[in-house]
């Protein structure tokens, strides 16, 4: 059996004012209340939240396992429904969650097999990553054994959670980098389009407005983001000397003959390409 320790989840506030009224008394396990002393099964050693005025949980431990236990301890008081959801966004069985309705999402997520590639990563990662892991995961089931569930599983008349396991943190950051890799990433090109398409009707530069505007874009600097990190005056010169070939590069592509204008045109009609293809995924709801 692991040993039982002791963990100190103290607000600020309730603090300072405990230090100049009366000394605190001790509160029963996963509560919380703004001053308590909690006894966790699975702590190693003594640790402590400390939540700020803003409910910002500041974690202390002497060791690795306590800290990802305590930052697992958190997230599940915290997030616990939306960890679950993302979870089981990934693995394909939201539907056990959500409903019949999510079967769909779940078919194509579990023919992807973000959990499978889970599987295989875990078995992959070196001994450190898996403990970080298993630390946390045990921090998430030991605040499951001693809290309710939050107000979302009342709401869909659910009892019980499975527990967390540490594959289920690997298969969320798959889902996360599936989701920067398989981006449409066609909204910026409709959006230019439309701005050129409502400029001409208009009688105004669309292409101006949205790249010198709202979507502006500079070149390349060696510059640091400091200001005053290197010469600035050197650094807003070659941007304005970049901006200055930009503009200068639009126009003779355009030549003063139209061939800018077929251009745009050509892009005009390629509108209604993508907006066919974005039509023919938005059933796809993983996309």
């Amino acid at each position: 059996m692991r040993p039982f320790r002791t963990l100190t989840i103290t607000s600020l506030a309730a603090l300072i004012v405990s230090l100049a009224a009366a000394p605190t008394t001790a509160g029963q396990a996963g509560k919380d209340t703004d001053s308590d002393v909690v006894r966790i099964p699975g702590l190693q050693s003594i640790a402590s939240i400390v939540r700020d005025r803003d409910g910002l949980a500041h974690i202390q431990a002497v060791n690795r396992h306590d800290l990802y236990f305590l930052q697992g301890w958190v997230h599940a008081q915290d997030r616990l429904f939306q960890m679950d959801v993302s979870r089981r966004t990934a693995d394909g069985t939201l539907a056990e969650l959500l409903g019949p309705g999510a079967l769909p999402q779940d078919v194509q997520t579990r023919t992807i097999g973000l959990h499978r590639a889970a599987e295989r990563s875990w078995q992959a990662v070196g001994s450190q990553a898996q403990a970080a892991f298993t630390s946390y995961a045990e921090g998430v089931n030991a605040w499951l054994a001693a809290n309710p569930l939050p107000g979302e599983y009342a709401a869909i008349n659910l009892t019980s959670v499975r527990p967390w396991r540490p594959q289920d943190s690997v298969v969320i950051g798959k889902l996360i980098a599936f989701g920067l890799s398989f981006d449409l990433d066609i909204d910026l090109t409709l959006d230019y389009l439309t701005y050129l398409a409502t400029g001409q009707a208009a009688g105004f530069d669309g292409d101006a407005l949205f790249f010198d505007d709202l979507n502006q874009t500079l070149p390349f600097s060696s510059a640091s983001t400091v200001p005053d990190a290197t010469d600035a005056g050197t650094t807003t010169a070659s941007a304005k000397a970049g901006g200055s070939d930009l503009a200068a590069g639009t126009a003779a592509a355009d030549g003063g003959d139209g061939a800018g204008s077929d251009q745009v045109a050509d892009l005009l009609a390629a509108r209604g390409l993508i907006e066919d293809y974005r039509d023919a995924v938005a059933g796809v709801p993983v996309l």
